[in-house]
């Protein structure tokens, strides 16, 4: 097996993998030059601890909207002050067979209705 072109390859990347590259002094920094470096370090690490916190707070915003709107299967996203929701072929009325009953959140197909005005005036005979 000492002979398989691929083994000794192999061995290679798995040599180079666990190797750590080593770095010697070749020019100091003038004092200036050192803290602008440890404040641009310091002012990186401040930025991705603020975003962290930041994330972190708007995925307990979205936990928080999904209980209070009670939708959990669908994509939501907020604009212009607004939740939206991904568009699914049935409307939404306020009250079933009344076309545009709120502007806005109805374009006035019933017969796709997500509250089925047909079924409720069938139910309504029985």
């Amino acid at each position: 097996m000492e002979n398989n072109p691929f083994m000794n390859l192999f061995s290679q990347f798995m040599n180079n993998r666990g190797s750590n590259p080593t770095f010697e002094p070749i020019a100091p920094l003038s004092e200036k030059e050192n803290k602008e470096w440890e404040k641009l370090n310091s002012d990186i690490e401040k930025a991705r601890s603020k975003l962290s916190e930041l994330e972190a707070k708007k995925k307990i915003f979205w936990i928080k909207l999904e209980r209070k709107l009670k939708i959990y299967d669908r994509d939501l996203m907020v604009e212009g002050g607004m939740v939206m929701a991904e568009k699914e072929n049935k409307n939404n009325c306020g009250i079933p067979g009344e076309k545009l009953s709120i502007p806005g959140f109805c374009d006035g197909d019933c017969e796709n209705c997500a509250l089925k005005p047909e079924e409720d005036e069938e139910n309504d005979g029985l």
